[in-house]
């Protein structure tokens, strides 16, 4: 798991070259999915730029948060694009017993500052914390 967790937080910058960005992001959510990690997702058409990176940066670090600290957990990543704002929301249900719950052992905090910065990048904010249920959810 740790070498497909590798391989799905590569860089992926915006190049008129790639895919548009919701198909980059529906790619990256298939990536989780073929290693085991149900999501389910609505994704709107994103305008390529600092907002598409963000989105898929944070989706992409919010989706290894998952697989990595709640394995097999449900988990919902939607992307929203309007006229004055965008808002992308992860959220994961709660871990699969035996798995460490979602606030135990988060490492060094890395992750969080990674998000928190795509966010400024793309001129919007970030908060992170538990749901009523007892899983995990960010938005952007």
């Amino acid at each position: 798991v740790t070498r497909a967790l590798g391989t799905l937080r590569a860089p992926a910058p915006s190049d008129s070259g790639l895919p548009a960005p919701e198909e980059r992001l529906l790619g990256l959510v298939d990536g989780f999915r073929r290693i085991g990690q149900p999501v389910d997702c609505a994704i709107d058409p994103l305008p390529e730029g600092a907002v598409a990176d963000a989105a898929y940066g944070i989706v992409r670090e919010a989706l290894t948060n998952v697989a990595r600290y709640a394995p097999g957990a449900a988990t919902t990543v939607r992307c929203r694009y309007g006229d004055d704002r965008t808002d992308v929301v992860v959220t994961s249900g709660a871990p699969l017993p035996g798995a460490p719950a979602h606030a135990a052992d988060l490492g060094g905090g890395r992750g969080q500052g990674i998000l928190r910065s795509r966010a400024r990048e793309a001129g919007g904010t970030l908060t992170t914390g538990p749901t009523e249920d007892g899983g995990w959810e960010v938005r952007a």
